[in-house]
């Protein structure tokens, strides 16, 4: 018998890292296009979202995918640790809303070695990354089928156009380029992808180029106005324009919430 090549999974951890003694932790509408997986030492924390209010206690681990807004409070001092990553499909079709997961005792055993190997001045990068990508393994193995929404298949020209625009956001890609590239008309082309997507082509651009520059604004020291030539905004009013109309926050503000 073959062996079967099992594909790579679609998954990057962008950062790792723990906090103790938080006792500011008041954040309102928090969104980001990248997953967040969190777990407290102990009780004192509040996450909001959707009406609803999760309580951060050392039992329990909360997933939460890219695109989801949410809240936090801070009751009393606690510890937290946080595993930021991006996760393609089929993960990226996960409903955005906070997941809240019961820890095992296996879950709980790597959740507090990874703690005490964050909290160390020098700890081994090797062991904390192999540590951070189990557990976020792990948690989205915790997901129910229905957590997933329909996997519903576009146009293989919207999806084509829609890998364009993934690929490329240093630029405003016009619909005239777009539809060259699907081999349609530029008027057709804005009506089938409006359709399908939900969102104009240049809406989808715009998503798209403020989901780059969330990234670099939390995991890199750039210069706002370079995050914003860099994804080809005019300059640093107009990026901190539409960004802050997408994400609720401008740039600025959005950098201080990293954790």
């Amino acid at each position: 018998m073959n062996p079967t090549a099992c594909p790579r999974p679609d998954l990057d951890i962008l950062c790792c890292d723990c906090r103790g003694e938080i006792r500011d932790w008041e954040f309102r509408d928090v969104m980001a296009p990248y997953w967040r997986l969190y777990w407290n030492g102990c009780a004192g924390a509040v996450l909001m979202a959707g009406g609803r209010e999760t309580r951060m206690t050392p039992a329990t681990l909360v997933l939460i995918p890219g695109g989801t807004r949410f809240s936090t409070r801070s009751e009393t001092p606690f510890s937290h640790l946080f595993v930021h990553f991006r996760a393609g499909s089929p993960f990226s079709r996960v409903i955005p809303r906070l997941y809240a997961f019961p820890v095992t005792v296996a879950l709980e055993d790597k959740l507090r070695r990874l703690y005490a190997l964050l909290a160390e001045s020098a700890g081994d990068s090797r062991r904390i990354d192999l540590l951070a990508y189990s557990l976020v393994f792990d948690s989205l193995l915790l997901l129910a089928p229905d957590d997933f929404a329909r996997d519903q298949r576009c146009d293989p020209r919207v999806e084509r156009a829609m890998d364009i625009l993934d690929k490329d956001t240093s630029r405003l890609t016009c619909n005239a380029e777009l539809a060259e590239a699907v081999g349609m008309t530029p008027n057709a082309f804005v009506r089938l992808f409006t359709g399908q997507a939900g969102v104009s082509p240049q809406k989808y651009s715009r998503q798209r180029r403020v989901e780059k520059a969330a990234l670099l604004l939390h995991f890199s020291d750039r210069k706002i106005e370079a995050i914003a030539q860099e994804t080809g905004f005019l300059d640093r009013y107009h990026f901190t324009r539409v960004f802050t109309h997408l994400m609720s926050r401008s740039p600025a503000e959005f950098r201080k919430h990293r954790e």
